[in-house]
């Protein structure tokens, strides 16, 4: 099977290619095409009556999906909530424990974890059980809720959702653990590398600036590893 994503809407039914013995499915949630899904040789014979529902079908996985991905993301900032971070968390940590259970010399452990590499990275040897947590600590906030209104704050709340979305290695999960909290979750990270995250991290969240009308200038946190 697979997923393709057209660049013109070409496919706006379920479609059966004979010839090839594809099913071309389109996917749509509510008005928005999102791209078409094939699949090789199903079953016809099982596959004739559904057809006509197919369609709806289709529309209500994906509103479950939707749901799914709703009560796990945090609805200002698109990260993950803390309640994810903290299965994430467990997950790793048990893989440590078991990477570390299998190393057969603990000194070139030792060694390979003062060496630093990139994120994510396999270290030379046997060396894998690593991970970091970098814990962004969000000040002014609630003086900008106070002065600005709290609609100004969860706009601004959003805008640094999106920059740390942007800036995050592939492998890092983002997570809003409060009010004014975010924490970043790094598996295989050293400390050089952690250092290096909460820098760039703090840097482009003390870059967002939003303009108020209120004060005739602009808003913008400071974020504090």
């Amino acid at each position: 099977h697979a997923l393709y994503f057209p660049m013109e809407q070409e496919v706006t039914a379920p479609e059966w290619i004979p010839e090839e013995e594809k099913l071309l499915l389109p996917l749509y949630r509510g008005d928005s095409h999102l791209g078409v899904m094939l699949l090789r040789n199903p079953d016809r014979a099982a596959l004739d009556p559904l057809l006509p529902a197919l369609p709806a079908v289709v529309g209500l996985c994906l509103d479950k999906l939707a749901l799914y991905k709703w009560g796990r993301s945090d609805s200002l900032t698109g990260l993950a909530t803390k309640q994810v971070l903290l299965e994430r968390l467990a997950l790793e940590m048990g893989q440590v424990r078991r990477d570390f259970a299998s190393g057969p010399d603990m000194e070139d452990e030792a060694r390979a974890l003062e060496s630093p590499r990139a994120p994510g990275a396999e270290a030379g040897g046997s060396y894998q059980g690593s991970l970091g947590v970098v814990v962004l600590r969000l000040t002014r906030l609630r003086n900008i809720a106070r002065v600005h209104g709290h609609g100004m704050s969860e706009k601004l709340m959003r805008a640094l959702g999106a920059a740390l979305r942007d800036i995050l290695p592939e492998q890092a999960l983002g997570s809003r653990t409060g009010d004014e909290e975010l924490a970043i979750l790094l598996p295989g990270a050293t400390h050089d590398s952690l250092d290096e995250l909460a820098r760039d991290c703090v840097s482009r969240l003390n870059g967002v600036r939003l303009a108020s009308r209120l004060a005739r200038g602009q808003v913008q946190i400071e974020a504090h590893p």
